[in-house]
């Protein structure tokens, strides 16, 4: 978009379209005064061009008279070719009027169309086409951003690409007067910062307030609110005015000094008096304040230039807004004339002889059929009787559907009902029940689930149900706690091929299911007991927070007191290693330790391959490193390494990380901490210089290092992890830069 001097021509960049690829540009003065004198040049040139290889190479055919009194034979004639020569042979200043009225996209186009029309409409006499086009678009006029009419189309307008690497579409910034993609937005605008301190260093510190800076969006993130920005060179160009204003304000002020040391008549053989001054300097008016001025001006400029662009976006918003209603009001005057047609379609069926269920089936079910049926019912009867057919078929099996579905329906309520009168019976077992064995009955939807308790409620009693009656109850008593005992059996089994899955690392189906693999003798509440045999809960409260345990068989079985379904027994491969390994850390036989023996080690337990370093030198308790190894494993779903490692005595720089803390967090947002932790220390410190902190480094001071490790560990927090030499180097530039900075500023403000 930008303008440039080219052999007494201005060019304006433009992308190029598909039917013409070469550049938008002006044409020089002495273009435009023949174009202005010749109201037929552009097509004498045509002539010139191509016209003449036309006429050259194809003669004009004769044209013949046409017969009278046959119109059949004048009908049948020669027709001209038409063509759009004769429009350039009219006056510029009609055509100019016509392609006023026309929209700058339109305008765009029409100048890609041909040389002739790009020549005309982007030689200076046509700005007020351009002009009179986006006034009529309803675009405002521009006062502040500087943008001539052919720029401002184009930059509405145009293809949308990118200004400097052409490759992409980006989005234009009016008051900035670019168009830039996400990567060279990063070359031209900048922000207030650190970073720009340190970019440009020497300048001004008002020479943002000379400049637009409108609220830019991410492309990432369109849906936030956008940050000010500003254009590099307008902040450099507003930093060089405002030095040479202040040089010559300063200018100003030393002359007047001298002007009234001479008026005092003191000093006259001095050199400072002798000094040459300005001859319009004058004591009687007052002192100039060029950098006031100026600031007032650009600040009135940058402005205007933020509010043009805004009233051009309230233009594209309005745009929008108009063009969602015209859509919105199609679609109404669409969905009523469907309605109507429905309508009159409805009311022919029903003439025809269609009762009002086939109606109404054709209205649910017709319209969704690949084969359509419209147009008028009286006049094709016969195509819909095809219809009818199909409608009929349809309501058939709808039918049917609907009373299987009742069917189903009043079964479960029988059952539901069959289900209550059994409860009586299972609470009377429930309560002859020893106390030791009560925890391991059968819950009442398991009890239900029994096949001599199913025969009483499954079916009905036409289908091969039984009536469920004490006679009938006391004759199937034997078999319903022969199942009773067979479901606690069965859960038994269960726990201990999952206990023995997750100790060996197996596939649960590889294991034996026969109650005969497992006896009492070996499988005895000695096994049960063990660390590696329990399931890991988890309970929340407001007064302890997470509360972990570890339940055994059969002491998980009374977990959720008076539920359908007892808590299902739930141990992995991964538990049982960490135990393992923690067990092996602590020196403990994984046949007689118990909890006790493992709260006792504390906080002493050291993750040592945590995919985050940092973290690896946390210690643990013993808990809460379970399920640090369990969330790495949802979350990273790969094979872990765990070994275990228990400190001799707790280390007072290093803190428990307990497992609530930082759990959304991954590897990457730790090293991002840990920078911003840097950079917030190097901004808080203080510094004597740059120069003599480089040379503490580099001669190695104990002392400095001593400080630099300290004020680290105590920004990094809970890992308790030191940086290496060369991150220690590096934060000390930072803080050498940093404290410049802060010295210069000082010094400003002295």
């Amino acid at each position: 978009m930008a303008t440039r001097s080219r052999k007494g021509r201005r060019v304006v960049e433009a992308p190029p379209s598909d039917s013409d690829s070469s550049e938008l540009s002006y044409v020089s003065d002495e273009e435009d005064q023949s174009l202005s004198r010749v109201g037929a040049s552009a097509s004498s040139s045509k002539a010139k061009g191509k016209g003449k290889q036309v006429e050259s190479s194809s003669p004009a055919p004769v044209r013949k008279k046409p017969k009278t009194g046959d119109g059949k034979a004048a009908a049948g004639a020669t027709k001209k070719k038409q063509d759009l020569s004769l429009l350039f042979t009219m006056p510029l200043d009609i055509l100019a009027e016509v392609c006023s009225h026309l929209h700058p996209r339109d305008l765009i186009n029409v100048c890609r169309t041909s040389k002739i029309f790009r020549t005309f409409l982007l030689s200076r006499n046509s700005r007020s086409v351009w002009s009179a086009s986006r006034a009529q678009a309803g675009f405002p006029a521009l006062q502040h951003i500087k943008l001539s009419p052919m720029q401002y189309a184009l930059n509405l307008f145009g293809r949308g690409m990118c200004e400097t690497c052409e490759l992409t579409r980006a989005e234009p910034i009016y008051a900035l007067m670019i168009r830039q993609c996400k990567e060279c937005r990063q070359e031209i605008l900048v922000t207030k910062g650190n970073n720009l301190k340190r970019e440009l260093p020497d300048l001004h510190p008002r020479a943002f307030e000379c400049t637009p800076g409108p609220e830019v969006k991410s492309y990432r993130n369109a849906w936030r609110a956008g940050k000010p920005m500003w254009r590099k060179d307008h902040i450099l160009e507003a930093s060089d005015r405002l030095e040479e204003l202040e040089a010559e304000d300063a200018k100003e002020t030393e002359e007047r000094r001298i002007l009234e040391l001479r008026a005092k008549g003191g000093g006259r053989n001095t050199r400072r008096a002798n000094k040459a001054v300005s001859d319009s300097l004058d004591l009687n008016r007052p002192h100039t304040d060029r950098v006031g001025t100026y600031i007032a001006e650009q600040k009135k400029w940058a402005k205007g230039c933020i509010a043009e662009e805004a009233k051009i976006w309230k233009v594209f918003d309005d745009e929008q807004a108009e063009r969602a209603r015209l859509a919105s009001e199609a679609m109404a005057r669409h969905s009523a004339a469907e309605a109507a047609k429905q309508q009159q379609i409805r009311a022919d069926l029903l003439t025809i002889g269609w009762t009002q269920a086939e109606v109404d089936g054709w209205q649910q079910y017709g319209r969704a059929w690949s084969v359509r049926f419209g147009g008028n019912p009286k006049g094709d009867k016969k195509g819909w009787e095809v219809a009818r057919k199909l409608v009929n078929d349809r309501l058939a099996e709808e039918r049917v559907r609907a009373a299987k579905l009742a069917e189903e329906r009043a079964l479960k309520e029988r059952q539901r009902q069959r289900k209550a009168l059994i409860s009586p019976y299972y609470d009377t077992l429930l309560a002859a029940e020893p106390d030791a064995t009560v925890i391991t009955f059968p819950r009442r939807n398991a009890f239900l689930e029994l096949p001599s308790v199913k025969v009483f409620w499954e079916l009905d009693e036409d289908d091969g149900g039984e009536k469920l009656t004490p006679k009938s109850w006391k004759k199937h008593s034997k078999l319903v706690k022969q199942g009773v005992k067979a479901s606690v059996e069965s859960v038994r089994i269960e726990t201990i091929r999952k206990i023995l899955a997750a100790s060996r690392n197996v596939d649960i189906s590889t294991l034996p299911s026969k109650p005969s693999k497992y006896p009492d003798s070996i499988y005895d509440d000695k096994f049960f007991k063990k660390v590696t045999s329990g399931s890991l809960r988890m309970d929340w409260s407001w007064q302890a927070g997470n509360v972990v345990q570890l339940v055994y068989y059969p002491d998980f079985l009374a977990l959720n007191p008076g539920g359908p379904y007892t808590t299902p027994f739930r141990t992995t491969a991964l538990r049982v290693s960490t135990l393992r390994s923690i067990l092996e850390a602590a020196d403990l036989d994984e046949d007689t330790a118990t909890e006790d023996d493992l709260d006792k080690l504390g906080n002493r337990l050291r993750w040592l391959e945590y995919p985050v370093y940092k973290k690896s030198k946390a210690t643990r308790s013993w808990k809460n490193l379970i399920l640090e190894v369990e969330r790495c494993k949802r979350r990273q779903h790969r094979n872990l390494t765990v070994t275990i490692v228990l400190d001799e005595a707790p280390d007072a720089g290093t803190a428990q990380q307990p497992a609530s803390d930082d759990e959304d967090e991954l590897e990457e947002e730790e090293s991002e901490e840990e920078q911003e932790e840097k950079d917030s220390e190097a901004g808080s410190s203080s510094a004597v210089g740059a120069r003599s902190r480089r040379r503490r480094a580099q001669q190695g001071d104990d002392d400095e290092d001593e400080d630099e490790d300290n004020g680290e560990d105590s920004q990094m927090g809970e890992g308790g992890a030191e940086m290496d030499a060369e991150e220690q180097e590096g934060a000390a530039d930072q803080l050498g830069d940093e404290g410049e900075g802060e010295d210069q500023l000082e010094s400003d403000e002295e």
